[in-house]
């Protein structure tokens, strides 16, 4: 199960004004035989809701039970190579890949159990209204172990710098969009090392940019503000 709330707070000439969007889904992630760039992973999305605020409420529709596929890399990103095509309007608020990308913590290098602390870097390019661009790099590191549900688990914290960039039209904008802004991130993993599964996770994000409206000759500062969770639902 995850969840992720954006907040963006856009500074206008009419005044601050702030809009929350927010994805919550339920995914069924499995993974397969080892490759040479990672493991075989394949995701179903068994429910999907998305509301991104002045562009209204969505359900994933014949997105649901269709299989996506592709890799989960020896550094912990997931890369989707395959899968359905996203219906209309959902494509335009919502990335399936882009939010898979991130669902599993991560992983030290070779996965070495005795690596304490190590560089992450991470890039994910997101397709909707907007192309959107996000890279990080950080380092990451086992602070501890922790009682997760009965299970023991380690704590991996990951901090570290984060950039945003993109551009888009949306339907009923005022025209073209370019923004870019750069911020800080934090997340904790609680990672079953033992099992090699990873039992919940939680992401904060702080940006600060630029949003120009070209054919306006607009120029607006913007915040962003990012929380995003995932758990493991047994059954």
């Amino acid at each position: 199960s995850s969840s992720s709330v954006l907040t963006n707070v856009i500074e206008t000439p009419m005044g601050s004004q702030e809009v929350t969007s927010q994805s919550v889904a339920t995914v069924v992630l499995e993974i397969g035989e080892q490759t040479a760039d990672g493991l075989q992973v394949s995701a179903v999305f068994e429910s999907l809701e998305v509301d991104a605020a002045e562009d209204g409420q969505f359900e994933g529709g014949d997105l649901l039970g269709q299989r996506f596929s592709g890799l989960l890399a020896n550094d912990g990103m997931i890369v989707i190579t395959d899968g359905p095509e996203t219906p209309s309007p959902l494509n335009t608020v919502f990335d399936p890949k882009e939010f898979l990308a991130d669902f599993m913590p991560p992983l030290p290098p070779e996965a070495d159990p005795e690596v304490q602390s190590w560089p992450v870097r991470r890039e994910v390019v997101s397709e909707t209204a907007f192309t959107i661009h996000l890279a990080s790099q950080g380092t990451a590191q086992v602070v501890g172990d922790t009682t997760w549900n009965g299970l023991i688990a380690q704590v991996i914290m990951v901090e570290g710098e984060t950039e945003i960039s993109g551009s888009g039209s949306p339907a009923g904008g005022p025209g073209e969009m370019e923004f870019a802004g750069t911020g800080s991130y934090t997340s904790r993993y609680v990672w079953d090392a033992e099992r090699g599964v990873m039992l919940g996770s939680m992401t904060e994000a702080k940006l600060a940019g630029e949003l120009s409206i070209t054919e306006m000759g607009m120029v607006m500062p913007f915040q962003i503000t990012v929380r995003d969770t995932v758990e493991l639902l047994r059954r």
